[in-house]
């Protein structure tokens, strides 16, 4: 049996063939079609990242005992993140076909994402440094991820890729809960699927939520650490 330096090796090596796949598909003239060729593709990602997970890596980031202290700092940076896309304008997806797709798929992405650069890498990474470094190189990785917003040359959606990988790697590394990003991620993505909601307000008022959102939650992290 492999050790889990070549498994996570192994990981990374296999992450980067499905990015560049995922951006191939994600420019597929018939949206519809390149979206369910990157279900596929996803859903191929998940079985491969659980097998090894569960082999290697689900023991590496102990359960952290539950505390509802300054919960409502929590609640408030979530409202924030959430108002995000609902506040950007964006031309959104086209068609009630294509929405609901992606809504759809929404928890499939959001299962992947967080199988591999939560529960994985930052796992992983939070054994060789301090939690603030282990999520920011993180959310870094996450960013780079997002390949098609650097190919668009898209710098919101880069800013935002990158943030809300911090909020979500902090709410992980406290909570040591897998399911609860996974939900808080796929909920995300459904809201982006129907944009734009509110199309009519400026694009800073977004990044103001997005940067409030990211504040509340290292704020909560703080409080949360400092007793």
């Amino acid at each position: 049996m492999i050790n889990k330096k070549k498994a996570l090796i192994i990981l990374i090596i296999a992450e980067i063939i499905y990015v560049v796949i995922s951006t191939f598909l994600s420019f597929s003239p018939d949206v519809l079609m390149g979206e369910v060729f990157r279900n596929i593709a996803r859903v191929f990602s998940i079985i491969i990242l659980s097998y090894f997970y569960f082999l290697y890596f689900k023991d590496s980031f102990k359960a952290k005992k539950e505390n509802r202290s300054h919960l409502i700092l929590y609640l408030l940076s979530l409202v924030a993140l959430f108002l995000f896309p609902i506040t950007i304008k964006t031309d959104g997806l086209e068609g009630n076909s294509t929405k609901i797709l992606f809504a759809l798929t929404s928890f499939i992405v959001g299962v992947r994402e967080e199988l591999f650069y939560r529960a994985i890498v930052q796992n992983s990474l939070s054994k060789k440094m301090k939690k603030f470094g282990s999520v920011i190189l993180t959310s870094i990785f996450f960013t780079f991820y997002h390949l098609s917003y650097f190919i668009n040359l898209d710098f919101i959606a880069i800013v935002e890729a990158f943030l809300v990988g911090i909020v979500i790697g902090v709410i992980y590394y406290n909570m040591r809960s897998l399911l609860m990003v996974i939900m808080i991620h796929s909920f995300y993505d459904v809201l982006w699927s129907f944009v734009p909601i509110i199309p009519f307000l400026p694009d800073y008022v977004a990044i103001v939520l997005l940067i409030i959102s990211v504040s509340l939650i290292i704020l909560w992290d703080f409080l949360e650490n400092s007793k």
